[in-house]
């Protein structure tokens, strides 16, 4: 913790005052309780809490979908308080390249070929794939297969151990559904074993040039890096050089790393070593009522991302739990 001697205020640590309570800030910058409340009573700005203006449901609905400062801007709002809100939702960082499908856009996936709808929507085909499977949808001339069924644990378990076409085989399910799951969850193909020499190219090049040089898939090459701790080559992360912010050192630690670097738009080591360098340990993500009940509103995948928990996990709650599967 640093000397309370050598702190002092700047206007980015003066934007958080009042969107938390003063003791909780007080203890996320290394000061006084005393010295937090006195800044913010010295420029007038209220104590968090409900007696603040309130958040609308309108406003709630747009938080992630424009910058932060945009947002900020826009409902006449502190931008710590935005972020706060944000973060407190577990809403993750405004991201102009994620494709934000509508109601529009999934029709499609009734109507058209995945490459077809890749061409309209200006995304990749992979991307259309996924949300396919996400939401149960075969493809239009395709033979649905148990489109509804959801994963298990043990059927992740196979994931893997064998080829697409066997392992769809034992689960009576179509290959390339076990291949889009097996794509969604970072596992490698069967067959492929990672060797010093292997993890070696790792970070040297591109993700999708590593993969297809060792003939297997980039999710599979990125999931292995990730685990390593190698970042990327240069050029190919935006989050290798940017500062830290005292409001995202102030979420670092309370909650697991993934879902950190989901709200934050970090790479998940980068977030690690930021922990790690404030001393901090990693919490033990316990269920919450608040997250049990997010269980079965939305498909297991959506709301492990949302939590930063592995689907495995979510779809065993669900179960132990005795509820269905979204449909």
């Amino acid at each position: 913790m640093p000397s309370e001697n050598l702190f002092s205020w700047t206007a980015e640590l003066e934007r958080l005052l009042g969107t938390m309570p003063d003791e909780t800030l007080a203890q996320r910058l290394g000061c006084s309780h005393q010295r937090v409340s006195d800044r913010r009573r010295k420029l007038r700005i209220p104590s968090f809490g409900p007696a603040r203006r309130r958040w609308s449901r309108v406003e709630d609905e747009l938080l992630g979908t424009m910058p932060d400062k945009q947002f900020a801007r826009k409902f006449n709002r502190p931008v710590g308080a935005v972020l706060q809100r944000r973060l407190t939702k577990h809403i993750p960082v405004f991201d102009r390249q994620r494709h934000l499908w509508t109601p529009a856009d999934d029709k499609l996936l009734s109507e058209r070929q995945d490459v077809q709808i890749a061409l309209l929507l200006g995304i990749s085909p992979t991307a259309v794939g996924r949300r396919r499977v996400r939401l149960g949808i075969s493809q239009p001339g395709r033979r649905r297969s148990s489109p509804h069924r959801p994963w298990k644990p043990e059927e992740d378990a196979l994931l893997g151990t064998a080829t697409d076409v066997v392992v769809g085989r034992r689960l009576r399910r179509a290959a390339h559904t076990v291949r889009h799951r097996r794509y969604s969850l970072g596992i490698p193909t069967f067959g492929h074993h990672w060797t010093p020499e292997t993890d070696a190219l790792l970070g040297k090049m591109p993700d999708r040039t590593v993969a297809q040089r060792l003939g297997c898939t980039v999710g599979a090459v990125r999931a292995r890096r990730k685990k390593l701790g190698i970042p990327q080559p240069s050029g190919g992360s935006l989050t290798v050089s940017r500062p830290w912010q005292p409001a995202e050192d102030a979420l670092v630690g309370t909650m697991p790393d993934a879902a950190v670097a989901r709200q934050l738009g970090r790479n998940i080591h980068h977030v690690r070593r930021r922990r790690n360098q404030l001393g901090r340990n990693s919490p033990l993500h316990h269920w919450t009522p608040e997250d049990n009940a997010l269980l079965g509103t939305m498909p297991d995948g959506a709301l492990a991302r949302r939590l930063g928990r592995p689907v495995g996990g979510v779809a065993s709650r669900r179960h132990k739990l005795g509820i269905p599967a979204f449909r």
